[in-house]
């Protein structure tokens, strides 16, 4: 019971119920902002400060959304609009239930997505009846949504030919690889100390594993080399 994702993992627990309900909420926003997703992050002050200013923006568009609906939209919503609207309070409801039970992770724009495609859905067949010469407001955001998707994927592009290309050569340099080892941690400058940080999109380690094991899947990946002897046999990520 409680696997709406058919992904079991765990309660969020109990003394922490209240936070994790507000990060859930905060994320649901997530769902009427069509240019920015709220992903809840450590309480650094700047991150802080760039949230609350996208929470506002969320609930300013929670507000319009509200006054079409009640005063633009009221007259003409049909039965496909109230079958469209249905769906995505009913997707949402079960699965704000079922981070209660499963905990994969605080609601999101990805997890909300089909709550997200049907309100739209609804919303752009109203908007396109009622105020057909005013679509430039539409194509505005969508332009303005567009540069700053593009922008925040372009912010640290992985070049996939020149890792390729690095790695292969070193295929070529070495017969008898057997493991692929790659360094997680970060070293603080002064403080002699290490952090343990996956990210898959940004560390080579991660990029170099998935091009080493679709060259050779037979190469194992590991994290630790005390227990292999022959060092040799180890590809090690730079």
């Amino acid at each position: 019971m409680g696997s709406f994702l058919s992904v079991h993992r765990f309660a969020p627990a109990l003394d922490n119920i209240g936070k994790y309900t507000l990060e859930n909420l905060l994320g649901t926003l997530s769902v009427v902002n069509p240019i920015f997703s709220i992903k809840i992050l450590e309480s650094v002050s700047i991150i802080f400060f760039i949230m609350i200013g996208i929470v506002l923006i969320g609930l300013f568009f929670l507000m319009s959304y509200v006054w079409f609906y009640r005063v633009s939209f009221n007259a003409k919503i049909n039965s496909f609009n109230q079958l469209l609207l249905t769906i995505a309070c009913v997707y949402f409801t079960w699965m704000f239930d079922s981070e209660y039970t499963q905990g994969i992770e605080s609601l999101n724009t990805k997890m909300l997505a089909p709550t997200f495609f049907c309100f739209y859905f609804s919303f752009l067949i109203l908007f396109f009846k009622i105020y057909l010469n005013k679509l430039y407001y539409i194509f505005i955001i969508t332009i303005l949504f567009l540069v700053i998707k593009t922008m925040y994927l372009l912010k640290s592009p992985v070049n996939y030919l020149s890792y390729r290309l690095r790695v292969m050569k070193v295929f070529k340099e070495r017969k008898n690889l057997k493991y692929f080892l790659s360094d997680t941690a970060y070293s603080v400058p002064l403080l002699n100390k290490k952090i343990e940080y996956i990210h898959p999109y940004l560390q080579s380690g991660y990029i170099n594993a998935n091009i080493v094991r679709s060259i050779n899947p037979d190469i194992k990946y590991t994290l630790k080399d005390n227990t292999i002897i022959n060092k040799s046999l180890i590809l090690y990520n730079s």
